[in-house]
């Protein structure tokens, strides 16, 4: 809390008394797979009942409902509908979390307030430094090719909690927006001492190493993961886009039909799916999956004009009419 923070009071017997499972819920959040985020907004949402006046968990709620949103939820719109609310109630408990602010912005980027959403990162990182907010902060400068800037919070944040499995991914995401290889690699060579990549920071690498034409690296990478992620569509709608893309198409094919990952009912948002069919060289469904992403307004579409998936879609009308709407 900032009162305690700045040595302005005592922390409260609810504070001692929930203090250690807000730390567990949060040590869920971070290994930051579809289940352990759902198990952390699962018990951030039951302590929030036992003290509602505790600000720390009004803030976990919210970013437990962002982080699924980033991660293909078909329903990201009403989940950041549901941070919005969340995270409001923690700003109104405590008006100078770092965290609040800075999941603020987030929350407030996703509505695609762009100006709103900087001022409040600036404003959380005005209150102290934090490994979170510098992360966030750079994530959103790299939506928006910022790369310099970008890097600068990144690597705070990495000198903060080099052992952060969010902080890997962030790190992972911006190599393959900025095409930094030469960076990338000097990291992946010694990232391994903070212990191994999460999935989804092992994903994106995979993508690096197509971009640096290392197809059977990428291969090895999804084969290797396709074994641990089960029946998740998320992870295996990436791993089919990773074969596509390092030219194992019929490998790419079946998996995408074994698991229903373009059907009508997956449990994917329409921009996965767009990625998806991109990959598959389907450049007219690919679009006609970003428009259904758009009309939906859905969490990840900001990230579409860093996102290298969409190069060889960069000229078509529609998606640069999407481009400009959103950003």
């Amino acid at each position: 809390m900032s009162i305690v923070r700045r040595y302005l009071g005592t922390p409260t017997q609810t504070l001692y008394q929930f203090y250690s499972e807000a730390l567990a819920a949060e040590s869920l959040l971070e290994e930051g797979t579809v289940v352990t985020i759902s198990d952390s907004l699962k018990k951030f949402e039951d302590l929030v009942l036992e003290a509602p006046e505790y600000g720390r968990l009004h803030c976990g709620v919210a970013q437990c409902y962002m982080a699924l949103a980033q991660r293909g939820a078909p329903s990201s719109k009403e989940f950041v509908l549901r941070a919005g609310e969340a995270c409001k109630r923690a700003l109104a408990i405590d008006s100078d979390a770092i965290d609040a602010h800075s999941t603020l912005g987030c929350i407030l980027a996703q509505e695609w307030k762009w100006e709103a959403a900087e001022e409040s990162f600036r404003k959380a990182l005005s209150f102290g430094d934090q490994h979170a907010a510098h992360r966030q902060f750079g994530q959103f400068l790299l939506i928006h090719s910022r790369f310099d800037e970008s890097w600068k919070h990144l690597q705070i944040a990495e000198g903060m909690d080099p052992f952060s499995a969010r902080q890997k991914s962030s790190m992972a995401r911006f190599f393959y927006y900025s095409r930094w290889h030469r960076e990338a690699k000097d990291y992946y060579d010694r990232v391994m001492q903070y212990g191994p990549l999460p999935i989804e920071a092992t994903l994106i690498r995979a993508f690096t190493e197509i971009q640096m034409g290392e197809l059977k690296n990428a291969v090895a990478l999804a084969q290797g993961l396709r074994r641990r992620v089960g029946t998740v569509q998320l992870y295996l709608a990436t791993i089919a886009e990773i074969f596509a893309l390092s030219n194992e198409v019929d490998q790419a094919r079946s998996l995408t039909a074994s698991a229903g990952l373009l059907a009508e009912q997956a449990s994917l948002s329409y921009f996965r799916k767009a990625c998806l069919a991109l990959a598959l060289n389907e450049p007219a469904r690919s679009i006609e999956f970003l428009r259904e992403s758009f009309k939906r307004k859905e969490a990840e579409l900001p990230w579409i004009a860093a996102d290298p998936r969409f190069d060889r879609i960069r000229d078509d009308a529609t998606y640069l009419s999407i481009v400009r709407a959103v950003l």
